[in-house]
């Protein structure tokens, strides 16, 4: 009635068989980002940077969750057994794996892109420098060296926090920054 599509489209971004082609086992985050940006057929140039990152960003997540089928499929087939008993630790310890690589995987996604993105317009940055005690803010323009000399200007100083959701993460963002 709305006229929402509510149907999963039944092709994807980029095909399985290139996908497991690629990586025979699970990549790295700036690889997967890396091979989303190359798969895109939305380039930064013709599209702009907001375009670009959301395809990015759902080709990236359509290939992890590709590949992330493939492992756990392969590891459920082969059980949880551990001396002819059900190994209900081993179990759990692979489930939270499989969940903790999600979560670390989808925050550490937004920053590569955002760092190419970045680089690709020249723009001067820092990511994940140190500046006081344990902070680490995602993003310091123009950089962490400026950041560092106490002559230079703090109006010219920006902070930016780059993070995929805020529902328990927003309380970090100031004291990153």
């Amino acid at each position: 009635l709305l006229g929402a599509e509510t149907a999963i489209p039944d092709e994807s971004l980029v095909s399985q068989d290139i996908i497991w082609e690629t990586f025979p086992q699970m990549p790295t985050g700036r690889e997967l980002a890396g091979f989303a940006r190359l798969h895109s057929p939305l380039t930064l140039d013709k599209v702009g940077p907001d375009q670009a990152l959301m395809n990015w960003l759902d080709i990236e997540f359509e290939t992890f969750r590709s590949l992330e089928r493939r492992d756990v499929h392969d590891r459920l087939q082969q059980g949880f057994f551990q001396n002819n008993d059900i190994d209900v630790e081993g179990f759990i310890q692979f489930s939270t794996s499989v969940l903790n690589r999600r979560k670390s995987r989808a925050g550490k996604s937004l920053e590569y892109h955002l760092e190419y993105i970045f680089r690709t317009h020249n723009v001067l940055f820092s990511s994940q420098k140190h500046t006081e005690g344990k902070n680490q803010p995602d993003f310091l323009f123009p950089g962490i060296a400026q950041y560092q000399q106490e002559a230079f200007p703090e109006h010219l100083l920006t902070f930016l926090a780059a993070k995929r959701t805020l529902k328990d993460r927003w309380r970090q963002v100031l004291s990153e920054a």
